[in-house]
């Protein structure tokens, strides 16, 4: 981004696979996002909301006898672009931009595997991908600081997540879960 101080540069970019290990994004220098606990909680808390399974923890340990179930998830992509425009005019690009003109604009992506096994063999039951994307352009009167949009791409994904899952579980018979778990089902949310 530091190019679009230098004269006759239309524009500069940054690009970023893990924007939580970095700074310096368009209109914002740092980030506070941690994706494997960020994203594991919020995962878990939509489960808890959504009443699937009667108890939904988060743990990076070994899960004990009465976890019949796991979901894993592995972040596949958390890309951060940024173009930042600097009108051919370096260190004065801020004049269009006051006037009302674009800074610039961002773009994110996150894709998210989910997987359901069951403990005692590992055997995947489900298997659900949340890919998500955000765009926006920002300016000095607007969108300004909207370089981020990761808890609601999670939040839009997350929903047909839980349905899919919601489907899958009503379309075993009960001696499915019976014999899986004789006390209840009970599950375990894995970051």
């Amino acid at each position: 981004m530091w190019l679009c101080a230098i004269p006759a540069i239309l524009l500069c970019t940054a690009e970023y696979d893990r924007p939580d290990t970095n700074n310096g994004f368009l209109t914002v220098l740092t980030y506070n996002f941690r994706p494997s606990d960020d994203l594991a909680n919020a995962v878990a808390t939509e489960l808890r909301q959504a009443a699937i399974f009667r108890e939904v923890d988060v743990t990076e340990k070994s899960l004990g006898p009465g976890a019949q179930l796991v979901l894993r998830g592995v972040i596949e992509n958390t890309e951060w672009r940024g173009e930042g425009y600097a009108y051919l005019l370096g260190l004065s690009r801020g004049l269009p931009i006051l006037l009302g003109l674009p800074m610039g604009s961002v773009y994110n992506a996150l894709k998210l595997h989910l997987e359901l096994l069951k403990q005692s063999n590992q055997q995947v039951l489900w298997r659900y991908d949340i890919e998500e994307h955000y765009s926006k352009t920002e300016g000095m009167y607007y969108n300004l600081g909207r370089d981020f949009d990761y808890p609601e791409m999670l939040r839009a994904g997350i929903n047909p997540a839980i349905e899919s899952l919601r489907q899958f579980i009503a379309s075993q018979p009960a001696s499915y879960w019976d014999a899986m778990a004789p006390a209840g089902t009970a599950m375990h949310a894995a970051n």
